[in-house]
């Protein structure tokens, strides 16, 4: 059930990150509206239109804070179901992996699912993703699992994991690793 929410959520988040950009023009004019200050004349008709200006840059600015909020919450929901899914289908009983084009015999496999099991999400220390990409697809029964892997540009042993599946996921790591298994594959 949770995961056909994540699915909707997912799907829904496309609409939404488009009305943030328009959003982000209303708040400009939100800011403009609250720094206008017409000239003193007619002083009576001035406070009172003043006051709806003041008002309506009021609600511009803060429906834009609303819906970055609601973005970066909806995508930390995603975000997080995914990495809860992935830990799931890793849980399972034989597993096979490949790596690339090469599937692992059950020893390799044993070793590497148990370092994938580890992921979490690990603190940012402003570093991010390198191109070197590692592909790992996980088959389960008749289930793919197909999950992109990328070193840290900083920390050597430190892998940031995306997949594929969700929209979200695919720009968003659903976690982290540091490990060392992985070091035979890069060279």
């Amino acid at each position: 059930m949770i995961y056909h929410m994540t699915e909707f959520i997912d799907t829904i988040l496309v609409g939404i990150e488009y009305w943030v950009i328009i959003s982000f023009f209303l708040g400009l004019i939100g800011i403009i509206l609250l720094a206008y200050n017409p000239s003193k004349n007619h002083i009576d008709r001035i406070k009172n239109y003043n006051l709806k200006i003041k008002v309506a840059g009021i609600i511009l600015i803060i429906q834009l804070v609303i819906s970055a909020f609601l973005v970066f919450r909806l995508s930390a929901f995603v975000v997080d179901n995914a990495g809860r899914e992935v830990k799931e289908f890793l849980s399972q009983e034989n597993l096979t992996i490949r790596i690339g084009n090469n599937k692992l015999d059950a020893y390799d496999s044993d070793k590497v699912i148990l370092e994938l099991r580890r992921m979490c999400h690990l603190p940012a220390h402003h570093s991010h993703p390198t191109d070197n990409e590692i592909k790992i697809q996980i088959v389960s029964g008749g289930k793919i699992m197909i999950l992109k892997l990328y070193k840290d540009s900083k920390i050597p042993e430190e892998y940031w994991i995306f997949w594929d599946n969700y929209r979200t996921t695919m720009k968003s790591e659903v976690g982290r690793i540091r490990t060392t298994i992985f070091k035979s594959i890069e060279n």
